[in-house]
């Protein structure tokens, strides 16, 4: 297994730094084009597809890379992509259904005006999901590369729309969904020409049982999933709300120079969620926890010189990556970034931890810490104040994670 991440690491850590700093041409490009204001809506669009997208995906994006690896037949591993594709359409048709009936309500709730974001967001949304479920796949079936490649893809398709379409948000975001919509479906195609029998597959008996199972798996990490993608979205509209779109622009910039940088850590933990659940079935217990004892050690050090790197330039990377109306947010900025640290310790252990056990620690944790920080960011008196807040979401979530590895890897001694 060692042998294999190595050369799968050095490959996906090269993928995954184009993919970051493609990542910064787009958002240098849009925070020009629209402003700080108009920033801030660009933000919460995101962030609220962010939640919509994972709700849609119903778990799957973790029980595809959990199962897959333990099924050894290829019949078999087509049944379960096929089962939690089956389930990933349903909850997208149930979520369409009461966004239409609740249109008005959202839209205000979400962008506190009636600009006719919602829908597009919830179509934004559902194309996500399915990039998404992409991704899960070709983890699970170990095609680490054809992951990597597919994400450097997907970047490309909106640097394109970016350079082409940004005269407003609308027509930005539609054009990301036709672009994204049509390399999706050729991968679907290219998929389906590749496994010719799949039409037996949907006839097989193993359908129901495995909606059964990867259902019983996945709704939980569904909820946790929401409360993931909510830790971001629900502070941004609670801060244009209660601050106003500017000061939500500045607030926004933090949050996307922190996100900016997480792929360097979410990504490894990714890999490692396959390669985990097939060594923990093998009882590979002790070269596991050798693993994340060195990529521990890794991401502690990363994380502080990532944090002081931005410390000390952060005047000259809100001008470099967005422009010089965001260099108010210098101190606001400052304190987004220390989150890194614990989150980059959350970001390692929570693939392992789901991997390891059908019971939902993750979801716990992120529904605890969400829960939590939202609260105090709630009733904040400061921008400043909200800053501080938002960091406790993530000391709690590594925090708490480390505590739950902790014990995993004691019950496995």
């Amino acid at each position: 297994m060692i042998g294999s991440l190595k050369k799968e690491l050095i490959f996906s850590i090269s993928i995954q730094v184009s993919v970051m700093f493609i990542g910064l041409v787009i958002n240098k490009l849009i925070s020009l084009n629209f402003g700080v204001e108009t920033y801030s809506i660009y933000s919460v669009f995101k962030k609220t597809s962010g939640v919509i997208s994972f709700i849609i995906l119903g778990g799957m994006g973790i029980a595809i890379p959990k199962y897959l690896p333990q099924t050894d037949k290829k019949k078999d591993k087509l049944s379960l992509a096929f089962s939690a594709f089956y389930i990933v359409l349903v909850l997208a048709a149930l979520l369409g259904l009461i966004v239409i009936s609740f249109e008005s309500f959202l839209e205000e709730l979400v962008f506190g005006t009636n600009n006719n974001l919602i829908l597009l967001c919830f179509f934004y949304s559902f194309i996500i999901a399915l990039v998404s479920f992409s991704y899960a796949y070709l983890r699970g079936m170990d095609r680490i590369i054809y992951f990597n490649l597919s994400q450097l893809s997907v970047q490309l398709i909106v640097l394109t729309v970016v350079f082409f379409f940004t005269d407003s948000l609308q027509e930005f975001f539609l054009w990301s969904i036709i672009s994204i919509s049509i390399f999706v479906i050729t991968q679907i195609v290219i998929e389906l020409l590749k496994n010719r029998n799949i039409i037996s597959v949907w006839k097989s008996k193993t359908i129901k049982p495995n909606i059964k199972e990867l259902w019983s798996y996945g709704y939980s990490r569904l909820i946790g999933d929401f409360f993931l993608f909510s830790l971001n979205a629900i502070p941004l509209i609670i801060i244009n709300n209660k601050f106003g779109n500017k000061w939500g622009g500045f607030f926004a910039a933090g949050i996307t120079l922190k996100a900016l940088i997480n792929p360097i850590f979410s990504y490894i933990g990714i890999i490692l969620l396959p390669k985990v659940s097939k060594s923990y079935k093998d009882k590979e217990y002790s070269q596991v926890d050798y693993l994340i004892r060195k990529f521990l050690y890794m991401y502690l050090i990363i994380s502080v010189i990532v944090v002081a790197f931005i410390f000390i330039f952060n005047e000259l990377l809100l001008k470099l990556f967005f422009s010089a109306e965001f260099i108010p947010a210098e101190n606001i900025v400052n304190l987004i970034v220390l989150s890194i640290l614990p989150n980059s310790l959350y970001l390692l252990l929570r693939n392992p931890i789901d991997a390891v056990t059908k019971k939902p620690y993750n979801t716990y944790t992120v529904a605890f810490s969400c829960c939590l920080g939202i609260t105090l960011i709630y009733f904040s008196e400061s921008i400043i104040q909200a800053a501080i807040f938002y960091n406790i979401i993530y000391v709690s979530l590594g925090l708490i994670s480390f505590l739950i590895w902790k014990k995993i890897k004691l019950v496995n001694e």
